[in-house]
């Protein structure tokens, strides 16, 4: 069996794993929820998402397909991320008022609190709503689509698309002030990572790492600005501790937006990030 045949088999491996992780913590989330269900479920879906994502533009014609059979996906993703950003938020708070020695701001705790049993109610309506067994019957015309990547030049073309998005990256990043271009640039940076762990050899494993850091760095901006926006938008008249926390929270986001530049670079000047096929 050639190389081309191996990663064939390789790409439907691994979206039947993570399709199967899916529905099994759909199914769990339709009786009860824990935050490791509802990441792990997230998670299930994000690296499904990359694939496709990544599957479309070596085969665009498959584009309309893939939008159609991946609505149950959205749904149930959307419900989840409204829980599970309120769960970052209320560990965010407790891990940072631990770290600079600030109570954590109880009145937004607390709405965050509520905020997570409102999510929690949505979401449970959401996975009982769906009918498991079309969600099952969605991975068999997914699974068509990907046979049809056997006339594809894999190697060349994952190469050609994820430096052109690694050149998007670097767009969105210029500006480090707006959190909706940072936030797709994160997305994209993990689309990336997982592809080039999907298909690639890393010729140093070191390189691997880098990228990994620069998502993480730019999810942790990101994560400190969203906190920092809510809290100025709910706490209308904050006490003494409550701007001390916020204004620690402003010079923690300045930090790491003076390190994704660099990061940004690092990854430009040693691009050369893939070997060989797995």
């Amino acid at each position: 069996m050639g190389n081309q045949s191996k990663m064939m088999k390789k790409l439907e491996k691994y979206f039947e794993q993570q399709y199967d992780l899916a529905l099994k913590n759909l199914r769990l989330s339709q009786s009860v929820f824990s935050e490791k269900t509802v990441h792990e479920l997230r998670v299930s879906i994000k690296r499904i998402r990359a694939l496709f994502g990544f599957i479309t533009q070596l085969l665009p014609d498959s584009s309309a397909s893939i939008q159609h059979y991946f609505k149950p996906f959205k749904k149930i993703f959307r419900a989840a991320g409204a829980l599970r950003d309120a769960q970052v938020q209320e560990r965010l708070l407790t891990r940072c008022a631990k770290e600079w020695n600030l109570p954590a701001p109880t009145a937004y705790l607390q709405h965050t609190q509520q905020k997570q049993q409102q999510a929690f109610v949505q979401l449970q309506q959401t996975a009982q709503a769906i009918n498991l067994e079309k969600w099952a019957n969605k991975a068999k015309p997914l699974r068509k689509i990907l046979h049809n990547l056997s006339a594809t030049d894999l190697p060349v073309a994952t190469e050609k698309i994820l430096r052109y998005k690694f050149m998007e990256v670097r767009a969105l990043v210029q500006d480090i002030t707006q959190e909706e271009p940072m936030h797709e640039a994160r997305k994209i940076v993990k689309t990336i990572y997982y592809i080039l762990h999907l298909v690639f050899k890393p010729d140093s494993p070191q390189r691997y790492q880098d990228l990994k850091k620069l998502e993480e760095t730019i999810g942790d901006w990101h994560d400190i600005a969203v906190l920092s926006d809510s809290m100025c938008a709910y706490l209308t008249s904050p006490t003494e501790d409550e701007q001390a926390f916020l204004q620690n929270l402003k010079t923690q986001k300045q930090v790491l937006q003076s390190q994704i530049p660099e990061l940004v670079k690092q990854e430009l000047r040693c691009w050369k990030i893939f070997g060989d096929l797995k």
